[in-house]
């Protein structure tokens, strides 16, 4: 447990870096990626029947179908058609969605992109227009000139012009001061800093590595281990159901 809200703690610091360093005005600004699997699902409405259509539209279970898997694992606990699954699972799974998480974060910091969905950052966010400092010395001035990149490089030390850029916002966290130059909060939102992270989840520019995928791979796997076998529970002679195993 302790692994995996270090691990959490990590994942909403960089998912925030990641979406504020450049600023809003970046965001707005810079053409999103293309979304070929968007392409796709508008080119297979115009070719499948409406009623496979509306099929793939309906929201049965959305992204939180593991969810579903939770409650069919509990139930069949309950209804004694499988063991218990027990902590030694349970530690297995919080461990590997631990490593998975830092995984995550590995990609968030390693691919500040433009989202796909341009909108996300202002939606989700109450980020600074401007970008952050350390992106106004040494990447803002370089970004849109090849020459420039092939300069700094070469010499190895920033050269160009920084404009004028408001200043940060700098709230008194205590010994958790060390996050403001990381998170870039707002004066409406930098009061507390642990409040301030927990509004922190999710993220835009998760182009490689889902969270909602990795939690329902995990559940899945999780379900494969103790319900190994396609059980069906019938009455029995006893007024509890049992199990038989097809």
């Amino acid at each position: 447990m302790a692994l995996m809200l270090a691990a959490f703690l990590c994942e909403a610091i960089s998912v925030r870096f990641v979406s504020t360093v450049l600023g809003l005005r970046w965001h707005r600004s810079t053409p999103p990626l293309p979304d070929t699997g968007q392409w796709l699902l508008l080119a297979l409405n115009e070719k499948l029947p409406q009623i496979v259509v509306d099929l793939l539209r309906a929201h049965i279970i959305s992204l939180h179908h593991y969810l579903m898997l939770f409650i069919m694992l509990g139930f069949s606990a309950l209804f004694d058609c499988i063991k218990g699954p027990g902590l030694g699972i349970a530690s297995r799974y919080m461990f590997t969605m631990a490593v998975g998480r830092l995984l995550r974060t590995v990609t968030f910091l390693a691919t500040v992109l433009p989202s796909a969905r341009p909108w996300c950052a202002e939606a989700r966010y109450q980020i600074p227009y401007h970008p952050h400092p350390w992106a106004q010395k040494y990447y803002s001035p370089y970004a849109s000139d090849p020459d420039a990149i092939r300069r700094v490089i070469q010499e190895d030390m920033p050269y160009a012009f920084v404009e004028y850029y408001p200043g940060e916002f700098r709230p008194n966290w205590g010994h958790m001061s060390f996050l403001v130059d990381i998170l870039r909060p707002t004066a409406e939102e930098g009061s507390s800093w642990y409040h301030f992270l927990k509004k922190a989840s999710g993220g835009c520019s998760d182009l490689m590595y889902s969270g909602h995928m990795l939690v329902a791979v995990l559940t899945a796997m999780a379900w494969t281990v103790c319900y190994a076998f396609f059980i069906f529970c019938i009455p029995f002679y006893k007024s509890r159901p049992r199990c038989i195993r097809n």
